[in-house]
């Protein structure tokens, strides 16, 4: 997955305009006392919302109360400053449902009306909205409207911009574009036009258009001989052509729009067209051109070198084609020119790209950078990755070497992937702290590597990944290991060390050896304890362990701590737990433990807690608890079987 494409790029730019064109007649949180709303206006509205479902309250400022008579301070809602009419309608995001009131055609000085990203139910556009002669916005994004487009919005000469987008609606033609002569920004996204097949033509009309957006449109194939006459006199700055597979003659159009533009294409988005074969020179005059989005095609082949001398091109995505070639050549190609300079997304993803990892540092303005699933293999040179603007770098699914490449020089890194490569790291850490630090679900490559580690707090990091993928054959000769709090899952293998001089240490004689994987979803048996005698503290507990305890606990004579609850645990508790003469917390509550607490347990004399609550004992207390533990502060017996008088029982 691709996080860091500008694949949101049109709703950022789209923004822009919206607050350019749809704010200019703002006067909401004008400090002032008197009413200024028009009553026959305030009227209308209130009949509009009538029509409504306001489930969340959104449109609550609206009412009759006194202190809600100036509609011109209601919610979404803009008047103008001098003439107090109603302007503007902004009711975007408000979760609204029902019908469109006529009452709307009251607000003839309306300018910009908002309703993207609400629920009208699958109703069509109403036509009456052509009656509203002023309107300069008219945004209806996503909103569940269905049926055809109205021509009615023909009428509309004096708009701006229009963004029907989102929406199960078509239209057969789009002759009504022919009078919107104002127009500068059209978003006709995920519309069927499949039956429009004088589209090009509509377009060509479009004399003010400066973003034009028909992605996912369904749009009929157009004749080469019937390309409409340019001009040359459009301001068009931006093309989407997204997800309109079925066209053949991408490239052809491409041209068409580039010298329809009298200002030149700046945006240009071909996404998802299956667009077989290279890349021909099309872009090649284009100066202008800032961002170039051609990901999940079929292209073919290198990167054309005229692309080193696009000096403005900030974003190239070129990713998920079947691009091909040595990468040091291609990047030596494009860093010949000015591209060099202001590049700040570069991504080559999911390509066949091969070789040995390039200089990077010549581009100095990137900020993302993807190479994921390529064949791109050797170790990275030192400096090679010198980029103090990077935030995000996606080298994963390649063939690379040596050791991790040196980030240092990259203060704003937010996102790092290097999984599945064969990094070695250059060091070799005696402590590792990485507690509460949000990583991604796997464990890190590098961490595999370590060998020499002994205090380790993965603790709270975000791991969502089997136990044996780090515990896998024989773990690091840990001191120290807590990874509590994750979503680690799997059963233990049953692991043994791998260094006799580790374990004879003087170390693990004075401290032992700490285990702490709580709150985790780790199955299987305990059997993978008594491979190792030199435990000081054992926390399972709140995990999917089952079956039976081993009785291998008389080798534990270092044991201080241990908890087992929350588990499924059954069987007896071991008689070996006698030999745990230094044992001052035991934790074994709610699982299913039966039988009696074993008369070899008296020997455990510095237990300070017991909690065997929430199982299946038996028998009757045992009265020796009270002679046998003179440092017991805390025992829990409840919600078990046991019988018998609890006077026995003294603590002193």
């Amino acid at each position: 997955m691709k996080s860091f494409q500008l694949r949101p790029l049109l709703l950022i730019v789209f923004q822009v305009v919206i607050f350019k064109f749809g704010h200019s007649y703002s006067s909401q949180g004008n400090n002032t006392n008197r009413i200024r709303c028009l009553e026959r206006e305030r009227q209308a509205l209130l009949n509009f919302k009538d029509e409504l479902v306001d489930t969340y309250g959104r449109l609550s400022s609206w009412g009759n109360d006194e202190d809600k008579r100036d509609c011109c301070e209601w919610i979404g809602v803009y008047c103008h400053n001098q003439t107090n009419h109603v302007t503007q309608l902004d009711l975007r995001f408000k979760f609204l449902r029902g019908k469109i009131s006529t009452s709307l055609l009251e607000l003839q000085q309306l300018e910009y009306i908002d309703l993207s990203f609400n629920d009208f139910e699958y109703a069509p556009v109403p036509e009456f909205i052509g009656s509203l002669t002023e309107l300069q916005n008219l945004i209806l994004r996503s909103a569940k409207f269905s049926g055809p487009i109205p021509h009615q919005i023909g009428n509309l000469s004096k708009l701006l911009y229009l963004d029907i987008s989102g929406n199960d609606c078509n239209s057969e033609n789009l002759d009504w574009l022919f009078n919107l002569d104002s127009l500068e920004y059209l978003d006709l996204s995920y519309i069927n036009l499949s039956k429009a097949t004088n589209w090009l033509q509509a377009v060509s009309k479009l004399k003010s258009i400066q973003e034009l957006s028909l992605s996912d449109g369904a749009l009929p194939e157009t004749s080469l001989s019937s390309l409409p006459k340019i001009n040359g006199s459009s301001p068009l700055t931006l093309l989407d052509l997204s997800f309109n597979s079925h066209l053949s003659n991408f490239w052809t159009l491409v041209s068409w729009f580039s010298n329809f533009s009298s200002t030149g294409l700046s945006y240009i988005i071909l996404n998802d067209n299956n667009i077989a074969g290279p890349i021909p020179d099309v872009f090649e005059n284009m100066a202008s051109l800032t961002v170039l989005q051609l990901f999940r095609n079929g292209l073919q082949g290198g990167i054309p070198k005229y692309f080193a001398n696009m000096s403005s091109l900030v974003t190239l995505d070129l990713s998920e084609n079947n691009l091909s070639g040595d990468i040091y050549e291609v990047m030596m190609n494009l860093s010949a020119g000015l591209l060099e300079k202001k590049l700040s997304l570069l991504d080559l993803s999911w390509n066949n790209f091969s070789g040995l990892f390039p200089n990077m540092s010549r581009f100095y303005s990137l900020t993302d950078l993807g190479f994921q699933n390529n064949q791109l293999s050797g170790s990275i040179g030192e400096g090679y990755l010198r980029l103090p603007s990077l935030a995000f770098l996606d080298l994963s699914s390649n063939r690379f070497t040596g050791p991790i490449p040196d980030l240092s020089f990259s203060p704003l890194l937010r996102s790092l992937r290097l999984s599945n490569n064969t990094f070695d790291p250059p060091f070799q850490l005696l402590t590792l702290n990485l507690a509460q630090c949000k990583l991604v679900k796997h464990y890190p490559i590098w961490l595999k590597a370590q060998t020499e580690l002994h205090t380790i707090d993965l603790s709270s990091i975000g791991i969502s990944d089997t136990v044996s993928s780090f515990f896998g054959g024989t773990i690091p000769t840990f001191l120290y290991l807590n990874a509590s709090n994750n979503q680690m899952y799997g059963s233990f293998p049953n692991f043994s060390f791998n260094s006799t001089d580790f374990l004879t240490s003087r170390d693990v004689a004075l401290s032992g050896i700490s285990l702490d994987v709580s709150r985790n979803k780790i199955s299987g048996s305990l059997d993978f304890l008594c491979n190792v005698k030199e435990w000081a503290l054992l926390d399972l507990s709140d995990n999917l362990f089952s079956g039976q305890i081993p009785d291998c606990f008389g080798s534990f004579l270092s044991l201080r701590y241990l908890s087992l609850a929350n588990n499924h645990l059954s069987g007896k508790i071991p008689y070996s737990f006698g030999s745990l003469s230094d044992l001052t917390l035991l934790h074994l509550r709610n699982n299913s433990l039966s039988d009696g607490i074993p008369t070899t347990m008296r020997n455990c004399r510095g237990l300070k807690m017991i909690d065997a609550g929430g199982n299946r004992l038996t028998g009757n207390i045992p009265s020796w608890v009270g002679d046998s533990f003179p440092e017991l502060i805390v025992l829990v017996l409840r919600s078990n079987e046991f019988y018998g008088d609890i006077h026995q029982i003294y603590v002193a």
